[in-house]
């Protein structure tokens, strides 16, 4: 996906997510909804983040979920925390370490991050994130 031919970074983290087996959200949900909305998501700790969970970043003179940029979390046992995400400034969809994503001044504060509930019709037991997160796949 790249952002020049019609990807964004909120239709490329759902995907990715919906991918991983969890339930995305509403079709032209803006991340400024998703992030608000506790229904779609749970919001969760950076502590306690997986794969698949939605990351969103803002500009450090920014209080409200306006404009966010979201990416989904790549985490896995004993390697840094990482985020796959479609920018702009990168031009496609890529994986940095959390650390690399945050180094962008529109991304350089963490606005929230959101776990998206399972999805039962399209979950693959043998692809969940327990099995991601330990680099069994």
């Amino acid at each position: 996906m790249k952002p020049e031919l019609g990807g964004n970074c909120e239709r490329s983290a759902y995907f990715i997510a919906q991918i991983l087996g969890h339930e995305p959200p509403p079709d032209g949900m803006r991340p400024a909804e998703f992030f608000s909305d506790n229904e779609v998501g749970t919001p969760i700790p950076l502590e306690d983040a997986k794969t698949g969970d939605i990351i969103g970043f803002r500009r450090p003179d920014r209080a409200d979920y306006w404009g966010l940029h979201v990416g989904v979390i790549w985490a896995r046992k004993n390697s840094p925390m990482h985020v796959v995400h479609n920018a702009r400034h990168i031009r496609h969809l890529t994986l940095q370490t959390l650390a690399e994503t945050m180094q962008h001044p529109h991304h350089s504060t963490i606005a929230g991050l959101r776990r998206l509930r399972p999805n039962p019709r399209n979950f693959n037991p043998d692809r969940n994130s327990a099995q991601w997160n330990a680099g069994k796949h």
